[in-house]
């Protein structure tokens, strides 16, 4: 009795796609660098009083480039100083916050506009009127002090512009 035992293994079937895309479309991924951007004040400082005896109230107001009105820190009210006093923040006071998403080729640059205001009833005295360039992708924090053309009121900013996967 010789018996002859074969095996055989069944067949997968391997189909061969065919090209169904429009022309010129492709389904490689396009490539976008996300970064994310924060400025935050870490302290204003001012040698003038402002209003006769009663100190100064400051505000910010930053934007980009293209913007019309951009956004006011801090939202409500002022910041309120006497002559020769420092305002020193105890966490990051954020003045500009923002998720950027670049294409490839894209410039790795962003223009911000900031101004600080002293609060009048009449009307608001800007003090200091600076466009910043800001390097995105920056591994470290910048540190940066804006003043305005007296010499009388400074700002120093934490600029942080990391890049992100999200």
């Amino acid at each position: 009795m010789n018996f002859k035992i074969v095996i055989r293994m069944p067949r997968r079937q391997v189909v061969i796609g065919r090209k169904t895309h429009a022309k010129g479309e492709t389904f490689e991924l396009e490539k976008k660098d996300r970064y994310f951007l924060n400025v935050s004040l870490m302290s204003l400082k001012t040698r003038r009083d402002y209003d006769i005896g009663r100190g100064g109230e400051f505000f910010f107001r930053v934007h980009r480039k293209g913007e019309l009105r951009g956004r006011r820190s801090p939202d409500h009210g002022q910041i309120e100083l006497m002559e020769n006093q420092v305002f020193e923040a105890r966490q990051d006071f954020t003045l500009w916050t923002e998720f950027i998403r670049l294409k490839q080729g894209d410039p790795k640059e962003v223009n911000l506009h900031i101004k600080l205001f002293e609060h009048d009833l009449i009307k608001n005295e800007k003090i200091i009127d600076e466009h910043i360039a800001i390097k995105l992708g920056m591994a470290q924090a910048k540190y940066l002090v804006i003043e305005d053309k007296k010499g009388n009121t400074k700002a120093k900013l934490k600029i942080t512009s990391a890049r992100t996967r999200f």
